[in-house]
């Protein structure tokens, strides 16, 4: 028998079956719900071991990690990161950072 979808907040089997709720703020894997274990995932991997950047939705990193962990986390590593429109661009070194201008980049 088909699932039946309510309001997309609940899980509705044939007659006489269980309930399960769905709760979409819930991270879908368990490790991703401690801080630690994120923050270690994000800076591991292979753009942020390189000295690239990365980039995160700014309600997941408040969701998962916390904005006061993840500016912690920034800080031990010498790491810095600008928001926009609820992005955060992550620069996983400490190269300067240099705003766009007219003239030729120099490097």
């Amino acid at each position: 028998m088909n699932p039946v979808y309510h309001r997309l907040t609940t899980l509705v089997q044939a007659e006489g079956m269980k309930q399960i709720s769905l709760d979409f703020d819930r991270p879908l894997a368990d490790d991703l719900a401690s801080p630690e274990i994120w923050l270690k995932t994000l800076f591991s991997s292979q753009a942020a071991r390189d000295g690239k950047i990365v980039r995160r939705n700014l309600r997941d990193i408040r969701r998962y990690a916390g904005w006061a962990a993840f500016v912690a986390e920034l800080e031990r590593r010498g790491y810095r990161a600008v928001e926009n429109s609820g992005q955060v661009v992550i620069f996983c070194n400490n190269a300067p950072i240099r705003p766009v201008s007219p003239a030729e980049p120099t490097g």
